[in-house]
C-alpha cells in the first residue's frame, strides 16, 4: 500500500530505557481515505438497492 501512495510509514527506534527493535508507525495518506469514502459511498447505495427489494 506504500507503493500505490495509500500509506507511508516511518522507524522509530526504541527510547533509551526500552529494549527490542525498532517500530514501524504508518499513516494512512489522503488518497486512501478518498478510496474509502468512495469504497463507503458504493456499499450504502448497494445497501439501500438490496433494502428497495423487500418493498417490491
Amino acid at each position: 500500500m506504500e507503493k500505490r501512495g495509500l500509506l507511508s510509514s516511518r522507524l522509530v527506534p526504541p527510547q533509551p530505557n526500552e529494549r527490542g527493535r525498532e517500530r514501524r508507525y504508518f499513516q494512512i495518506e489522503p488518497a486512501a481515505v478518498a478510496q474509502l469514502q468512495e469504497a463507503k459511498r458504493a456499499l450504502v447505495r448497494l445497501w439501500h438497492e438490496l433494502e428497495g427489494l423487500d418493498e417490491a
